[in-house]
């Protein structure tokens, strides 16, 4: 079995024997069968192929990406993206908004399996959390569902899951540990998992920061960290799926990303949208067009928001444009809360406003004329009347409300003061 010649033999013996006192044996020679079926295998070093394999990857990957590009013709007209559509694409900060995963369904225990828990703390655990929920009416399969589905780990493992999760913007802490560890230049190039405006996303991260800080202690040097690296880091990945951990690299659609956000905060030139003037009879800088002259006079070229199709008359057509702004859809929120308190309004009013929660979202969504851009323009012209009620709510109501409530009460005193007075002088009359 040894034919290195008798000295090495005898040090490979030698090491044997010392190997021996540990348990160790001679590996026993193989048969002309395995000899033969370990010939045909193909041998692999992944410390050798692992470059090469990378290498022939991101050849393939980098050629599909300029393939596209001859392809899609946006080396000839810049209006045309160079990127691929990705898998996720939502509008507006509702759908930037992180959702948890949909998959899990917990099934909820009754108190009767409570009782053979045999664990002590797990026991005076689940015990605390029936007395809770019971206390408060929460639905217990809800929290559950929620505890369960960002706990999962199914994503870690299994792409096809978190591939899922991507496509409905669904996050659990298996879908965070995948992407923090994933770091490949197919998602670096084309952003093919997700592509989203970093505007909402930016909008969409501050409030999952402050609703962490208002429901959980956090330290302020902790506190530092989050808000520094969640509003820097964090917004790149929850606009394109990037991990922090490519860094230096950044992704090729984050330079698009930055264009459309100094394009969104800092237009280079201010277009009247044709919703706000009438498009049909006058020109982009408000001019009458020479056919309409004789029948159409300049000043009427523009148009009010307070006319159709925004019809912004008052506080709460501008509560429900914001918010269809907001969700890029239809004003649910609002549309719950003035049927709830639909009593101080007329039959007449809450149609109308029905009507407005329905129009405003067709309209958006099919963007006709600019309408979206007038909408925009429209909601920053009215907020003065967010301003407004928001005055009124939190200063000039609790100041009625105390001077009511001052008044009130010296009115109580006075006729206590009164009735006592009285009554001290009944007794005294009788008494003397």
């Amino acid at each position: 079995m040894l034919s290195f010649g008798t000295v090495q033999n005898r040090i490979i013996m030698n090491f044997a024997k010392v190997l021996a006192k540990d348990g160790w044996t001679v590996k026993r020679p193989c048969t002309p069968r395995q000899l033969s079926d370990f010939a045909d295998l193909v041998p692999e070093c992944p410390l050798f192929t692992a470059p090469f394999t990378r290498a022939y990857q991101n050849t393939i990957t980098i050629s599909a990406y300029y393939a596209y590009l001859f392809q899609s013709g946006c080396l000839q007209n810049m209006s045309i993206s160079c990127l691929r559509s990705a898998d996720f694409a939502g509008e507006g900060i509702i759908q930037a908004l992180p959702r948890l995963s949909q998959r899990v369904v917990f099934n909820t225990s009754t108190k009767d399996d409570v009782s053979s828990e045999k664990d002590q703390i797990s026991y005076y655990i689940l015990r605390f959390f029936y007395a809770v929920t019971d206390l408060v009416s929460f639905d217990r399969a809800t929290i559950m569902n929620s505890v369960m589905a960002f706990a999962s780990m199914d994503a870690l493992y299994d792409d096809d899951i978190r591939d899922e999760m991507v496509r409905r913007n669904e996050y659990s802490l298996g879908r965070l540990l995948k992407d923090y560890f994933t770091c490949g230049l197919q998602d670096a190039i084309s952003c093919s998992k997700k592509n989203t405006s970093l505007l909402p996303a930016f909008v969409a991260m501050f409030v999952v920061i402050l609703v962490v800080h208002l429901t959980l202690p956090i330290p302020s040097v902790l506190s530092f960290y989050l808000w520094t690296v969640g509003l820097t880091s964090g917004v790149v990945y929850l606009s394109y799926n990037f991990s922090p951990l490519c860094m230096p690299r950044i992704p090729t659609c984050l330079g698009s990303g930055l264009y459309e956000l100094s394009t969104q905060i800092i237009p280079m030139r201010i277009n009247i949208p044709k919703s706000l003037y009438h498009h049909d009879k006058c020109n982009g800088d408000l001019s009458v067009k020479p056919q309409f002259l004789a029948t159409f006079a300049q000043s009427s070229c523009g148009k009010s928001c307070i006319d159709k199709p925004f019809a912004m008359t008052d506080v709460l057509s501008v509560v429900i444009a914001i918010e269809t702004w907001v969700q890029f859809g239809e004003a649910s929120f609002t549309g719950v809360l003035l049927e709830q308190v639909g009593f101080f309004f007329s039959d007449a009013d809450m149609q109308s406003y029905r009507v407005l929660i329905t129009n405003y979202a067709r309209d958006i969504r099919l963007d006709q004329h600019d309408f979206l851009t007038g909408f925009v323009f429209c909601i920053f012209f009215n907020f003065y009347k967010i301003v407004g009620l928001f005055i009124i709510l939190t200063i000039v109501l609790p100041f009625l409300r105390g001077l009511l409530f001052s008044i009130i009460t010296f009115i109580v005193v006075l006729i206590v003061k009164y009735a006592l007075f009285c009554y001290g002088n009944d007794v005294n009359t009788q008494l003397h």
